[in-house]
């Protein structure tokens, strides 16, 4: 097998590289398949749009909003574990990442710094990059209290990004010095 070669995986569990049908994969794996799109429970996410196929039904279009979700909240998260891997090992981390991505340092160096600073393990999966990047100057036992709290949020629901400022802002004064940057 070409091991170059893009790889799909399709809803029935068929693995194709490039046109060739070479085993089988897990049902409703999201894969890369090349450097121009993803699918997504046989819809195909490309730079500029989602192509979806006729005759999904409205729990299979659920699923792909799913998808589409965990596709976006995952990008920053990515990134930042992607420049913490390289740590400046192999050149010029940033400028790479900055063709590859098409953010700008500043934006790449919050993920890193983001990622770095809430390892995977207690990053809280109901919230948001930005719902972490907002605590980022407290200390990490505060931070995570915060986040624990948006988490709660005020009815049982996870607070939105919005609420979760407003909260930040309402609270502020409440926040022991040390507490603050």
């Amino acid at each position: 097998t070409d091991e170059s070669a893009p790889v799909i995986h399709t809803r029935e569990g068929e693995q194709i590289v490039g046109l060739r049908r070479v085993g089988v994969a897990k049902k409703n794996q999201i894969v890369k398949v090349s450097q121009q799109f993803l699918s997504i429970l046989g819809c195909k996410m490309t730079p500029v749009g989602l192509i979806m196929p006729k005759g999904l039904t409205h729990d299979q279009y659920l699923k792909v909003g799913e998808g589409l979700r965990v596709v976006n909240s995952g990008a920053m998260w990515a990134w930042g574990d992607f420049l913490n891997y390289n740590s400046g090992e192999w050149g010029e981390m940033y400028v790479e990442a900055e063709e590859e991505s098409g953010y700008e340092y500043d934006t790449l160096s919050v993920a890193k710094r983001v990622a770095a600073r809430f390892e995977f393990r207690i990053r809280i999966r109901n919230l948001s990059f930005l719902h972490h990047r907002l605590v980022l100057p407290f200390d990490l036992p505060v931070a995570m209290r915060l986040l624990k709290r948006a988490e709660k949020g005020e009815d049982g629901k996870p607070l939105s990004v919005q609420e979760f400022r407003r909260l930040l802002h309402r609270e502020k004064s409440s926040f022991r010095s040390a507490d603050l940057p």
